[in-house]
């Protein structure tokens, strides 16, 4: 197995906070982006000051709003060729490390830092019919989960911790562990 780490920040984790906070609109984040120094990535997404990559779900902003964003920290290849696959040595997240600890250390660790910024999740399920596991903690009318899921630009050969932020108003239930998955990604 081959982890690479992003590290977060408890710096970081308040920014998330802060966003899950402000209207989604394209000018409204473009001002939390501005506030920041957060700048349009070269690849995807925005680049955070602290070399993370913030992804909206509607990156051409068609709907004048986003419904959700992630920001991945940690990256896995969990297969017995993990040392000849893509983040083998030839690996291209620069400013990654490669850490010992396993992809549900990792998810711990953050959730103990959000829990340290919100208290106790909200929610916590592990996704079903497989090993995911997800915490979520409402902020206004957002969720900021700390999630395991597939890593997308990989095609299903990796996997990702990241934290999430989704709309979620106030008044709704929480997904229960056979539709959160869905719920995360806006399926459904």
């Amino acid at each position: 197995m081959i982890v690479r780490l992003k590290p977060l920040s408890p710096d970081l984790i308040k920014h998330m906070v802060a966003l899950a906070g402000t209207e989604w609109d394209q000018a409204g984040v473009g001002v939390f982006l501005q506030e920041r120094g957060w700048e349009e990535s070269a690849w995807q997404g925005v680049d955070t000051d602290s070399g993370h990559q913030l992804v909206a779900a509607d990156p051409d902003w068609t709907h004048g709003r986003q419904s959700r964003f992630f920001l991945p920290f940690c990256v896995v290849d969990a297969s017995e060729y993990a040392d000849l696959g893509p983040l083998g040595d030839e690996c291209e997240l620069e400013d990654w490390e490669v850490v010992e600890d396993d992809f549900d250390d990792v998810w711990h660790q953050a959730c103990a830092m959000v829990t340290d910024e919100l208290g106790v999740a909200d929610a916590t399920v592990s996704a079903e019919g497989c090993p995911w596991r997800m915490a979520a903690w409402q902020v206004g009318t957002a969720a900021l989960v700390v999630g395991q899921s597939e890593e997308f630009t990989s095609y299903g050969e990796l996997d990702m911790v990241a934290v999430w932020l989704v709309t979620h108003p106030t008044d709704s239930d929480w997904p229960d562990a056979s539709t959160f998955y869905g719920w995360l990604l806006g399926e459904g």
